[in-house]
């Protein structure tokens, strides 16, 4: 009886040892990624946006296994865009890759932070100039002097809602 015993066991282990070695054979060295393409193929899904306030709409793009798109950068006058998050209260942020998790239509909302004014009162400012065709008279003097101005900016408050 105990041999039978043991020979059953032994028989058990391995019968449960080629069904492992089995279903392990038919992946053959293919990464994560590969497996994902091979089952989902070009199944399109699709990405929707919801930035509050930005400059611009932002359209809804797709993606598939195959096929990861790089995300937009919205933009909104004095915020800075903090990134993408599957959430509205900003729990789950989206990172390169992580669509491979979901596989499925998607909405991504856009964090905001405000954008901080200098203490100091000191800006850089971008400025371009030219003169337009017409507006030069020959024979008029110019001026050898330069104003320089100051940029004072109020302080900003904001309302809690």
């Amino acid at each position: 009886m105990k041999k039978k015993s043991i020979l059953a066991i032994l028989i058990a282990v391995l019968c449960f040892s080629a069904v492992c070695f089995t279903a392990c054979a038919g992946f053959d060295g293919q990464t994560p990624q590969d497996i994902l393409e091979n089952v989902y193929g070009d199944t399109e899904y699709t990405i929707s946006f919801v930035a509050e306030d930005a400059d611009a709409p932002v359209a809804d793009m797709t993606y598939t296994a195959k096929s990861m798109p790089t995300l937009p950068t919205p933009t909104r006058v004095g915020y800075v865009f903090s990134g993408w998050y599957f959430d509205s209260s900003y729990t789950m942020p989206y990172s390169d890759g992580i669509l491979y998790l979901y596989m499925r239509d998607v909405v991504l909302y856009a964090k905001w932070e405000q954008e901080a004014l200098s203490a100091n009162g000191t800006y850089d400012i971008d400025y371009c100039a030219s003169i337009v065709d017409g507006t030069l008279v020959l024979g008029l003097p110019l001026r050898s002097t330069i104003r320089i101005f100051t940029l004072q900016i109020p302080s900003i408050r904001t309302r809690i809602r």
